[in-house]
């Protein structure tokens, strides 16, 4: 009925042989695991207010493109400006915010 086939006697002796004996060329030791590396990246309040001011309005991950950052470190850049005054929040919910420059209100 159903099963899988049977193995022949040469095929048998390859896996015991396998089985027994490292693979060559293998790797004996693990292997170290690689950490992300991430870019420190710094940016002023000039540069990311300038390219603000290209755009109509801005989110979080039209910013992250444009300066070539995470979105979560764009995120903390546009709400850090929306205190000092520097830029506007035209309309947010629970996963997006459009900002504008307050110049442009």
């Amino acid at each position: 009925m159903g099963g899988a086939k049977k193995k022949t006697m040469k095929q048998m002796e390859r896996t015991h042989k396998t089985k027994g004996e490292p693979p060559k060329g293998g790797k004996t030791a693990p292997a170290e695991k690689k950490t992300a590396v991430t870019k420190a990246v710094k940016v002023d309040e000039e540069s990311v207010l300038k390219e603000i001011a290209k755009l109509k309005v801005s989110t979080p991950s039209t910013l992250a493109a444009q300066l070539g950052v995470k979105v979560s470190y764009a995120k903390q850049l546009l709400e850090e400006l929306a205190r000092k005054g520097s830029v506007e929040l035209v309309s947010s919910c629970s996963r997006l915010r459009i900002y504008k420059t307050a110049s442009s209100a």
